[in-house]
């Protein structure tokens, strides 16, 4: 099940119609769509031990990088990163810029990077996968800032009402 939920996040078209149980169409969907090497049979696939199951599920970081940096260039434009390296994300430009497309309407200073977690929690309800200060230090490898990433690409904008107005006569 878990291949099958995989490859329909990954892939640009719509695989509602995956069989979870088709091991052998599964591998060769994810190879066909995402390049991913068909280093597994169908019949291993059924009883994976976990450094088979870590090996095969590295092969689709490539497709998830991929994904996010679509996400990334259709939310920042020309401003989005070239690549995912962690460098990149360490003194808090492109994390400014992907927080304010993510909360446009956010009137909340975004100084550094700590202030820029604060509203991630308070607005998109994120319990981020790194801390600001390991993001500072440079101590973020590239799978958890995909992580992290990816949480702030499945959040909602409107997670959190902030404020509420209240009108009438009165009770």
């Amino acid at each position: 099940m878990f291949l099958s939920k995989l490859i329909s996040y990954l892939t640009p078209t719509a695989h509602s119609a995956l069989d979870p149980s088709n091991h052998g169409m599964l591998i060769s969907t994810a190879k066909r769509e995402l390049g991913v090497e068909d280093i597994l049979s169908a019949d291993s696939l059924r009883i994976l031990d976990e450094e088979s199951l870590a090996t095969y599920l590295s092969l689709f970081l490539v497709a998830m990088a991929a994904s996010l940096l679509a996400w990334l260039r259709g939310l920042l434009g020309s401003s989005a990163p070239k690549g995912l390296s962690p460098e990149d994300w360490r003194n808090g430009d492109l994390l400014g810029r992907l927080v304010r497309a993510k909360c446009p309407d956010s009137k909340e200073a975004l100084r550094d990077l700590s202030e820029m977690f604060t509203l991630l929690r308070d607005r998109l309800d994120i319990a981020p996968a790194v801390t600001a200060r390991e993001m500072r230090e440079g101590r973020v490898d590239q799978i958890s800032l995909q992580t992290f990433l990816l949480q702030i690409k499945h959040s909602s904008r409107e997670s959190r009402s902030i404020s509420c107005s209240v009108s009438g006569g009165g009770v």
